[in-house]
């Protein structure tokens, strides 16, 4: 009896303690992008792990409110993104020449200083991709945004702009 007396304390204890703690995969509202870099400090961070020097485009054609870095497996990603119309553009940088199989069914574009360049809009989706090989490095760009626009002539932008 004293026993299903302490046991029954310790769970009313640990759901009172337990009862203003948040779930951990509830997102928190104040991070969209999640758990994130200063995007200088993720680029900083990826040049000293692989010994290389990643360059980020000048050009941005989105007004972000919010932005953030992360390393993940051999990945540098960079997000900026407008909260006020939930536009979002990502950059991923992979270390080496990594070929995609999205790159078959891609349209070849031709970027500055003769580097070919791969578009493709995600299928039921409104998220255009352009995959290119600069320096050593493999860049995707994805911008994703409400409109099902082909936004080919945006990115050609922004990577001539690295």
């Amino acid at each position: 009896m004293t026993l299903n007396k302490l046991l029954s304390g310790l769970f009313v204890f640990i759901s009172l303690f337990t009862g203003g703690m948040e779930d951990p995969l509830t997102p928190d509202p104040n991070k969209p992008l999640g758990d994130v870099l200063p995007i200088e400090k993720a680029v900083q961070e990826f040049n000293y792990l692989y010994g290389i020097e990643v360059v980020l485009p000048q050009y941005l054609p989105i007004h972000y409110t919010t932005q953030g870095g992360s390393i993940d497996q051999g990945a540098l990603r960079v997000d900026y993104m407008d909260q006020s119309n939930n536009e979002l553009l990502s950059i991923n940088v992979f270390v080496g020449e990594k070929h995609l199989e999205s790159e078959k069914r891609a349209k070849e574009v031709l970027l500055n200083k003769n580097i070919t360049g791969y578009h493709f809009i995600m299928p039921d989706s409104n998220i255009n991709f352009l995959i290119f090989r600069q320096d050593g490095l493999t860049y995707i760009i994805a911008l994703a945004s409400h409109y099902k626009d082909n936004k080919v002539d945006e990115l050609i932008k922004i990577a001539n702009s690295i």
